[in-house]
């Protein structure tokens, strides 16, 4: 390109992708779930590559948009919310989902939405307690507690942390 010229023709014609939507509701109730995050993953040459993340609406529902032609697996992310992980479909990791490729491909075409893949978690168990002064008994904010469990022979770890009143 030459200092006041204009080089013209440069243009792009964009797919716009295909879509994997879904909607996530408690197993129990059948009430949407809101402010989860959902993960989508791609197969790409025998491996899986993360895309990215996208949260849930107050309604529950997620899309993930813009993906090209191929194989993809979906799941949750759902942190303290008192929910357990599952890999899209209805494939539960409760302790998180480190094995993606257990759960159901989802087949993605450009141009073309896929059909919903919906969620319907279950709730977990829950430890709770309160944390205080051993000489006093006052209550002690801002304290990391840490549960660990094993399955096989992995250890897996969840955190909460205390509020103003001890509690967790």
């Amino acid at each position: 390109i030459v200092s006041g010229f204009t080089a013209a023709g440069n243009d792009f014609a964009l797919d716009p992708g295909g879509a994997i939507p879904g909607r996530i509701t408690n197993a129990a109730n059948g009430q949407a779930s809101a402010n989860l995050s959902m993960n989508v993953n791609a197969l790409v040459n025998g491996g899986l590559r993360s895309l990215g993340t996208v949260s849930t609406n107050a309604s529950g529902v997620y899309r993930f948009s813009g993906l090209a032609t191929g194989t993809y697996f979906v799941s949750t992310g759902v942190g303290n919310s008192g929910y357990m992980n599952e890999l899209y479909d209805n494939i539960l990791c409760p302790l998180g989902c480190n094995n993606i490729q257990s759960g159901t491909e989802i087949p993605v075409t450009v141009r073309q939405t896929t059909d919903d893949r919906n969620f319907a978690l279950d709730t977990g168990g829950a430890i709770t307690g309160t944390v205080t002064r051993g000489s006093n008994g006052a209550a002690l904010q801002n304290v990391t507690v840490v549960a660990v469990t094993r399955i096989g022979t992995s250890l897996f770890t969840r955190t909460a942390s205390t509020n103003s009143s001890g509690a967790y």
